[in-house]
């Protein structure tokens, strides 16, 4: 089954005022994949982008301390959106094949981005601009350009 199914989640407190959004993606081809970037760089990778760097749906730890320590209490996520079926497949397989192109994937700041969210637009306005969704107003990064 092809599907994408877009997430938020309050990051760690004390700073869980703000989001943190994800996408997830599903393809036989490619099976279950967690698209997102994080504020530490990835040692796999040596740039932002993580793959499937936690469990599908999971939200954000609640208690973390940035590349030391996170607790293994999450907060719950939210789907902002989510479409299954055949219609998605070439979406699905364009934003898989696009993770490269990614303007931002060396950089990232909290604010005012490039962070997690402004990789979640990104992909909306490259891929889902038809869809009308639109992040939460705490999804800060989300209008970075």
């Amino acid at each position: 089954m092809y599907s994408i199914t877009i997430y938020t989640s309050p990051i760690y407190l004390p700073l869980s005022f703000a989001s943190h959004t994800w996408i997830e993606i599903n393809s036989p081809e490619y099976g279950h994949e967690r698209l997102e970037v994080h504020s530490i760089i990835n040692k796999k990778t040596g740039n932002y982008f993580y793959l499937n760097s936690k469990k599908p749906g999971e939200g954000m730890s609640l208690l973390a301390i940035p590349g030391i320590w996170r607790s293994k209490k999450y907060f719950k996520s939210t789907v902002l959106y989510q479409e299954e079926g055949v219609q998605t497949k070439e979406v699905v397989f364009a934003i898989h094949e696009s993770i490269n192109k990614y303007p931002y994937l060396n950089k990232y700041r909290a604010t005012p981005g490039p962070n997690s969210n402004t990789f979640t637009q990104w992909i909306i306005d490259n891929f889902l601009d038809d869809k009308n969704i639109k992040l939460p107003f705490n999804a800060f990064g989300k209008k970075f350009k």
